[in-house]
């Protein structure tokens, strides 16, 4: 071989891979005007890896700050008080079980948590109990108006109705009159009289009651006849063991009372046996007419003491001329309270005389008027019952057993 021949091989390969290099891009470009998919898809993959390669370096940097922020707030030194305590890296805020106090930046923790004196006035958003000044004014002006319209019209209905109402007729009219009894007994057992006639202090109390109830009812001073031996001067019986009740009927506007005239008139089939034979005998025993005209009857039953007699005055029966009222004429001020009641109220008063009663036992007794439109559909409607208890005692000491007999 010729020295003209004889050419380095590394000079003589560039030249040809750099040929054969720009024959292959020619041909590419003629042949593929588009980059294929595997040259994408890695291109893709390049740019994610190198991604993931910056965000370690992130994530350092925001760790990096915490600490620094976490650093710098320690070394203010802040005293913190209150139930909030500020955590350590990693860690919540713990509660340690007392009241909530104020301490520097608490409204970023607690941001609805306000003392009592900002309770009472805000400063900040000036606020008098968590409303603005004009907002009570506003309300006071309201309420000052419903006030004054609510008792405007409460004045005027007040007077229309004053206006018209009479003072000598009821508002409310009862179907049938009603029964009391007196003395009544003390709250809650008002039904039950209990006395001990040994006690001095009892018997005045029972005269009392009754002093004031006849009282109130036209008595004047002296023994009243009618009411036989049921009078102030014995103390109405109840330093005996045979005291006085006093029964009442109240009148009643616009009620005609149609009375028992004969025994006939009573129909045994629509009364108990034992008030049949009461009311009975009550019409029988009156021979006179007149004796049995115009009576509301009164009879009383005793239980469990079938033994007890009750004895009438001045008789067994309310007159219907003093119950039946068409109109009120004799309304008077007693106590500066309007009552209904004059001399004649008296005749509405029967007097009971009650004897053989059983000791430091409730004797039971129940009172009921009689007429053919008087019914007893309730324990209250046209009947009334009452409880009477004499305690008795004796101090007769028994020495063998050391007990009272």
């Amino acid at each position: 071989m010729s020295s003209n021949d004889e050419t380095p091989t590394g000079s003589a390969k560039p030249k040809n891979s750099q040929t054969s290099f720009n024959k292959y891009n020619k041909d590419s470009r003629s042949e593929s005007p588009a980059p294929s998919r595997d040259v994408a898809t890695s291109a893709r993959r390049k740019h994610k890896k190198n991604i993931k390669s910056e965000q370690p370096v992130r994530i350092n940097m925001i760790v990096e700050t915490d600490e620094l922020l976490m650093l710098n707030r320690e070394s203010q030194q802040t005293e913190y008080k209150g139930i909030v305590r500020m955590p350590q890296n990693g860690e919540n805020y713990t509660l340690e079980g007392q009241h909530r106090r104020y301490y520097p930046d608490c409204e970023y923790h607690f941001p609805f948590t306000r003392p009592w004196q900002r309770m009472v006035y805000d400063g900040i958003q000036n606020k008098y109990f968590s409303r603005q000044a004009k907002n009570w004014r506003c309300l006071a002006i309201y309420l000052a108006g419903f006030l004054l319209f609510f008792l405007t019209v409460n004045m005027t209905m007040f007077h229309h109705l004053a206006d018209r109402l009479n003072m000598a007729t009821p508002v409310i009219k009862m179907s049938q009159p009603y029964l009391s009894f007196a003395p009544v007994g003390t709250k809650p057992a008002h039904k039950l009289i209990e006395y001990n006639p040994d006690n001095a202090t009892d018997i005045q109390t029972m005269r009392k009651k009754l002093h004031d109830f006849l009282l109130k009812h036209g008595r004047a001073k002296g023994q009243i006849k009618r009411f036989g031996p049921c009078q102030e001067d014995n103390n109405f019986g109840y330093d005996t063991q045979q005291p006085c009740v006093f029964l009442k009927v109240n009148r009643l506007l616009g009620f005609h009372t149609k009375p028992y005239k004969h025994s006939e008139d009573v129909i045994r089939d629509k009364l108990a046996h034992n008030d049949y034979a009461s009311l009975d005998m009550l019409l029988r025993i009156r021979v006179n007419e007149t004796e049995r005209k115009d009576r509301i009857w009164l009879t009383c039953t005793s239980w469990p003491n079938k033994r007890a007699v009750v004895e009438y005055y001045p008789e067994p029966a309310f007159k219907t001329r003093y119950v039946d009222a068409d109109q009120f004429t004799d309304i008077k001020l007693y106590n500066e309270k309007i009552t209904f009641q004059g001399k004649s109220d008296m005749n509405r008063l029967v007097a009971l005389k009650i004897k053989h009663l059983q000791l430091n036992e409730n004797n039971r007794f129940n009172c009921k008027m009689w007429a053919f439109n008087i019914g007893h559909s309730h324990s209250h409607v046209g009947q009334v019952h009452f409880y009477i208890r004499i305690k008795k005692t004796n101090s007769i000491l028994d020495k063998n057993q050391g007990i009272n007999v």
